[in-house]
């Protein structure tokens, strides 16, 4: 599946961000590129310590607002 490693590496990466006191509760959000239109994002309002990585988002597409953002970046 396309997905699957990019969201295991978005998962890691934002437990990682977590522990290191760089995201707080269920505030901000990762997101990796998994090709060049693609990319998964992390949830909003979901605490890192429970999410699961079919819990990160697809896209394009995906709910968020901050997407366009992020795809910049």
């Amino acid at each position: 599946m396309l997905y699957e490693s990019v969201r295991q590496e978005a998962l890691k990466t934002t437990v990682e961000l977590y522990r290191k006191g760089l995201l707080h509760l269920t505030s901000g959000n990762v997101s990796a590129r998994a090709s060049a239109e693609h990319a998964a994002v992390t949830p909003s309002g979901v605490a890192c310590e429970g999410m699961r990585p079919e819990d990160i988002h697809r896209g394009p597409g995906w709910p968020r607002s901050g997407w366009s953002l992020q795809a910049i970046v």
